[in-house]
């Protein structure tokens, strides 16, 4: 099963890491495992307790802001791979355990649009994605001085400057974004926020998001370098993929 070869391929007997997983690749694995009899799956919502015999995993799978499918396979069918777990990319809403794998496929194959804001300090990418296509997109620049050499009452000076470039920046990303996302005429089901996780924050915090989508923001941050044209199809694919968690006894054949 070419799905349980690309799943041993990346087990590492070390520690616990997430593998970002595109969509199709994943849902190649769960077909491939889906035929193994005893296979169970438990999905579990956001801030919900995980069985004790899960507390191998991280604490950013355990605090999974999309919530955690559980996978295990009987060790007698396949000895390699026993245990995984899924943090998909938009959130679980419905508990279940069975031996289905079905609901996962659902879950990591949804059909949403997303709004998406990738952000440094003087360079942001909006986009809008339907379902991992880009239908609309706008690059925004604007120079924000990042050092000031002087001390004294110089330096403080800069220091109250820099904060205003730094609002008028946001403010500019937030009414482009703005005025991007209010003329679509679709639904926008998610935000995605992607860059530098303290110019992101602060971002969140002191800017209005457009179209009230503040409580409709992806739990995981989106990867980043510089935001610009190149960066928008790695980053859709990144939306939608998959952090995948394998128990760290596990090992290759």
């Amino acid at each position: 099963m070419d799905g349980i070869k690309q799943l041993n391929n990346v087990v590492s007997s070390d520690y616990v890491r997430p593998i970002l997983t595109r969509k199709n690749t994943l849902l190649h694995m769960i077909d491939s495992y889906q035929k193994i009899n005893g296979v169970s799956l438990t999905l579990i919502p956001p801030k919900s307790k995980i069985p004790d015999d899960w507390n191998w995993l991280p604490d950013s799978a355990i605090n999974s802001g999309s919530g955690l499918g559980l996978v295990k396979i009987p060790t007698q069918q396949i000895k390699s791979i026993n245990s995984f777990a899924v943090a998909p990319p938009f959130p679980i809403y419905d508990e279940y355990k069975g031996s289905s794998l079905t609901k996962l496929k659902t879950v990591v194959d949804q059909f949403f649009t997303v709004g998406l804001i990738l952000i440094r300090l003087g360079h942001a990418a909006i986009a809008i994605a339907e379902n991992e296509n880009i239908v609309l997109t706008k690059v925004v620049h604007r120079y924000v001085r990042t050092s000031h050499k002087k001390g004294g009452q110089s330096a403080n000076r800069f220091k109250r400057n820099r904060e205003k470039w730094i609002q008028e920046f946001f403010h500019l990303v937030s009414q482009t974004a703005t005025d991007r996302f209010n003329g679509y005429t679709g639904k926008l089901d998610w935000l995605a926020i992607g860059g530098d996780k303290y110019v992101v924050s602060d971002f969140i915090k002191k800017t209005t998001l457009p179209r009230n989508l503040s409580n409709k923001i992806l739990p995981w941050r989106t990867p980043v370098n510089k935001p610009g044209i190149s960066q928008f199809h790695p980053a859709v694919k990144a939306i939608w993929s998959s952090r995948v968690f394998h128990h760290p006894s596990e090992h290759q054949c």
